[in-house]
């Protein structure tokens, strides 16, 4: 029954859900941030000079600030709901995916903010990456990598930005390292980032596909640590 319904499961999230990460902040969107800082502070205001290593935030109180990128665990800004319409619009198995997970498939994302984090790079220099999988990161969190290549055509969310990203940074659960994972190499170490978890090795294990890494993600969450 169970290698039913998880077959019934995977072709109706392959569908309805293939490619879709959160796509890519851009600074035209809003200017309200929230920062955490190393301290455990939390910080609100508006930004007025935005950069991945440096920003300028005014608070609430109007005082003005620099923080770089080790001055702060994390921070988030609000998305558009164009953004979050876009999202909620891919596929119509909704009801399908409701009835197999016992899950709100349009909640499956947590769209209501873009969330950055502090990483390490491949090269060990830290920096502020995106969560691309809020909503089902829970056990596994996917970052934009700021230098991806990009393939032609636009994929990625359904055409929300450009091509499709060769590379993002994953990491399993919090405080953990983050893996680079390349387009061009996910094949070999598929196994190795979703290790644990013999549902999908045995689905996705022999042909694991750059394009449906959404897909393996979002199952990892679901299925494998249930």
């Amino acid at each position: 029954m169970r290698i039913t319904l998880l077959s019934a499961l995977l072709f109706v999230v392959q569908m309805s859900f293939a490619q879709s990460f959160m796509p890519a902040y851009n600074s035209t969107f809003s200017n309200d941030i929230e920062v955490t800082l190393n301290d455990g502070t939390i910080q609100k205001g508006k930004v007025v000079i935005y950069g991945m290593k440096r920003m300028t935030i005014k608070l609430e109180n109007g005082e003005k600030i620099k923080v770089g990128v080790m001055d702060m665990k994390q921070y988030r800004l609000p998305a558009p709901k164009s953004t979050v319409l876009k999202l909620l619009s891919m596929g119509n198995s909704t009801s399908s995916v409701n009835e197999l997970l016992n899950t709100d498939f349009k909640t499956a994302f947590n769209t209501d903010y873009f969330v950055f984090k502090r990483l390490l790079d491949k090269k060990g220099k830290p920096f502020m990456a995106q969560l691309i999988n809020p909503g089902f990161d829970n056990h596994m969190q996917v970052y934009l990598d700021p230098n991806a290549k990009e393939t032609g055509g636009g994929k990625l969310t359904g055409g929300l930005v450009g091509g499709e990203d060769k590379s993002y940074y994953i990491s399993k659960g919090i405080g953990s390292a983050a893996l680079f994972v390349e387009k061009k190499r996910y094949k070999k170490s598929f196994t190795t980032i979703f290790e644990g978890c013999p549902e999908i090795s045995s689905r996705f294990g022999e042909k694991p596909e750059w394009d449906d890494v959404a897909t393996h993600v979002f199952f990892y969450d679901q299925i494998c640590n249930k």
